[in-house]
């Protein structure tokens, strides 16, 4: 009967690691920034690195989107400005301006944004699918939204925007 009292405590014991391994498997670590007023977020793990704003070489002929390209440690690495490409308004950068170096379909690209907000840790759960626009801006550039602090956050679909600028 001892026996089947430290099976059953095992069993149990088991259960609550499992419970707690799916629910930790259910959090998504995202990096938030901002663009004017409105907060999106991306996947941190698709990100290589978060710079500050640097000199930019201009590439002529290019959509105006694209910002020019950087030099980072030998790597030639296409710029783009996420206002514009999210069809928001330019603003001038400023000392908060970073560009995330993000690894996306086996290449690096910049995205400037106006300011990193923090990391979110965000439960799956909170992330609904996207309306029709967010913040004025087509859905197609954004996975979903998520539910965090009391705000919504836009969680930026980074494949989809790099597909649509044809950065080869």
């Amino acid at each position: 009967m001892g026996e089947e009292l430290n099976l059953a405590a095992l069993t149990k014991q088991y259960s609550v690691q499992e419970d707690e391994k799916k629910t930790k498997k259910k959090i998504m670590e995202m990096v938030g920034f901002q663009l004017g007023d409105e907060e999106f977020m991306v996947d941190i793990n698709k990100i290589r690195e978060i710079i500050m704003m640097t000199d930019i070489t201009y590439v002529p002929r290019i959509p105006p989107y694209f910002e020019g390209v950087i030099n980072l440690r030998g790597n030639i690495v296409p710029i783009i400005n996420m206002r514009k490409k999210l069809g928001m308004k330019s603003e001038d950068f400023t000392k908060d301006s970073r560009i995330l170096i993000m690894e996306v379909n086996d290449m690096f690209v910049g995205f400037i944004v106006d300011k990193i907000t923090k990391v979110i840790l965000i439960p799956e759960k909170n992330i609904e699918p996207t309306p029709v626009t967010f913040g004025g801006m087509a859905s197609e550039y954004i996975h979903g939204v998520g539910r965090y602090e009391n705000k919504i956050i836009g969680w930026v679909n980074i494949e989809r925007l790099v597909e649509d600028c044809e950065v080869k």
